[in-house]
């Protein structure tokens, strides 16, 4: 007993000393089991906006699109408000960044496939071959 009062101890010290806190390592963690287990809750204009830049990546190999046709793919998002995206190295990436109820939160979608998303407005990342903060 005395072990696991000194496990959760300590690791609710580091939870505290970290960015976000103890509820911020939380939510990470049920984040992690939901994406694990195909549970995400993803906001729906996050969700939409993915599919729309995805129809752009299948159609053309890159995520290079202007609004006009986001608005023809995904009429469902309001493209002036709803969102922002940011197209990386060429068109080879673009990271969407939504304000959901669960706050701010970036999507990497990079060569066709989705990185996750991490929270907080993140900017493109520097190295694609491990696209930190996303997995």
């Amino acid at each position: 007993m005395a072990a696991v009062v000194l496990v959760v101890g300590g690791w609710l010290l580091w939870a505290s000393r970290t960015e976000g806190g103890v509820s911020g390592r939380v939510g990470d963690g049920i984040d992690t089991v939901k994406r694990v287990t195909g549970l995400d809750d993803t906001d729906p204009t996050l969700r939409n906006a993915s599919e729309a830049f995805g129809g752009v990546w299948d159609a053309r190999g890159s995520y290079v699109v202007s609004r006009d046709e986001l608005e023809v793919r995904a009429p469902e998002v309001d493209w002036a408000s709803d969102l922002d995206w940011r197209e990386c190295s060429g068109g080879r990436a673009v990271v969407i960044v939504v304000d959901t109820a669960r706050g701010v939160r970036s999507r990497l979608l990079l060569d066709g496939e989705s990185h996750g998303d991490v929270r907080g407005d993140v900017a493109c990342p520097t190295d694609f071959a491990d696209p930190v903060p996303w997995e």
